[in-house]
């Protein structure tokens, strides 16, 4: 006797919600307790000490003393990029001055911004709070 699972509806014939439609609308945060430091050679370095995730994690932070953490360098355009984070600038904003101060192209500056978001997400350095409507503004 062989299992199957059933066949669901494709989930591409569901439009995205109006939230996640445009991406660039998000607004980067921060995560908490980041360490900065400027290297001599002017790349910004960033670490955070992550919570242990699971039992193992735990065990090895009681027997090593050390907790695990979370290290990037960030070179000029990045350490540019980690300075625009505010929590009240949304990433179309962020382009905007990356594209005005590094003299780049808007699709060029949009590869950067989706770039250094994505690498500074899987580091736990960076979350993205997304609008409840659209045009990107902040509701307080």
């Amino acid at each position: 006797m062989t299992f199957r699972r059933k066949k669901t509806k494709a989930a591409a014939s569901k439009p995205a919600p109006p939230n996640r439609a445009r991406p660039l609308e998000a607004v980067p945060m921060r995560a908490e307790q980041v360490e900065e430091r400027t290297a001599p050679g002017g790349e910004l370095q960033l670490r955070r000490v992550l919570p242990p995730r699971n039992p193992l994690q735990r065990v090895m932070t009681r027997l090593t003393g050390r907790p695990p953490t979370s290290h990037i360098a960030l070179d000029a355009n990045g350490a540019f990029f980690w300075r625009l984070i505010d929590g009240q600038r949304n990433l179309f904003a962020i382009r905007a001055a990356m594209a005005k101060e590094l003299q780049l192209d808007r699709r060029t500056a949009e590869q950067g911004v989706i770039l250094f978001v994505k690498q500074l997400m899987r580091r736990h350095f960076l979350q993205l709070r997304m609008h409840p409507q659209r045009g990107g503004q902040v509701k307080s």
